[in-house]
């Protein structure tokens, strides 16, 4: 649920920012509508009764891990070739019927259903772009700070792990004199912490307080991992968004 103070500074500063960017401020607001949503009003919460804007949560999608919940392997009759005997006559591999593949256990991504979240589907997606494009990373977005991508796979692979374990949030912005600060621009921390606020894992390369690939991906990262507070990852997303660019934050 979009806050309507909330929606209303998000528009300022896409304003702001499209401006400096010698783009019409009106694109800004285009912006932050189109990814809040309209066509639903309720009542808000937080400023006596006052209405607001919210989207649909997004549908879910087909698992990118399997198909229709079971994982797939290489056909043990064929080793994948696809040839082997049907009747006793060497032809097409009759226990993959030809597809190289068979059906293997049951995926653990989707929990078999064959179907996750937008957010789920976006770090799966992340973590196999990191294991296809840098087969050298070390599997920790600590050795490549700054970029979105390598946090959401490192949570992808950790998820199983620490998911039913993670209460709250935590983002601070690293000191000037860090060994994460360089030329590059500034990183900021985030952590997962437990239930007495021990930090479970943290992250380099996600962002809050614009609108860009590292705040979509904090919001990929929280809305999976705190499905309790974040019902979606488009309340997600606009709740980072609305966070002051740099300032520290705690969910609680």
């Amino acid at each position: 649920m979009v806050c309507c103070r909330t929606q209303e500074t998000l528009i300022k500063i896409a304003e702001r920012d499209a401006v400096q960017d010698g783009q019409p401020a009106e694109r800004g607001e285009a912006s932050v509508l189109q990814l809040i949503g309209v066509g639903v009003l309720v009542v808000c919460p937080r400023h006596g009764g006052l209405r607001l804007n919210v989207r649909t949560p997004r549908q879910e999608v087909p698992c990118p891990k399997c198909v229709e919940g079971r994982t797939v392997v290489v056909c043990p009759g064929c080793d994948g070739t696809e040839r082997g005997l049907a009747h006793g006559i060497p032809g097409v591999c009759s226990e993959c019927e030809g597809a190289a593949v068979v059906p293997g256990e049951p995926c653990g991504v989707c929990e078999a259903t064959g179907m996750v979240s937008y957010q789920l589907l976006a770090l799966a997606m992340a973590d196999e772009a990191a294991t296809q494009r840098f087969t050298d990373w070390d599997g920790d977005d600590d050795s490549r700070p700054g970029i979105p991508l390598f946090s959401c796979a490192k949570w992808f692979r950790s998820r199983e792990d620490f998911k039913g374990r993670v209460r709250f949030a935590r983002g601070l912005p690293l000191e000037p004199d860090s060994r994460l600060a360089d030329a590059a621009g500034p990183y900021w921390l985030v952590q997962l912490l437990d239930a007495d606020q021990q930090e479970l894992i943290r992250f380099h390369g996600v962002a809050w307080g614009y609108i860009g690939e590292g705040p979509r991906m904090l919001a990929c990262i929280l809305s999976d991992a705190l499905p309790g507070t974040f019902q979606s990852f488009d309340a997600a997303a606009v709740w980072v968004q609305s966070i002051p660019k740099g300032q520290a934050w705690e969910d609680r």
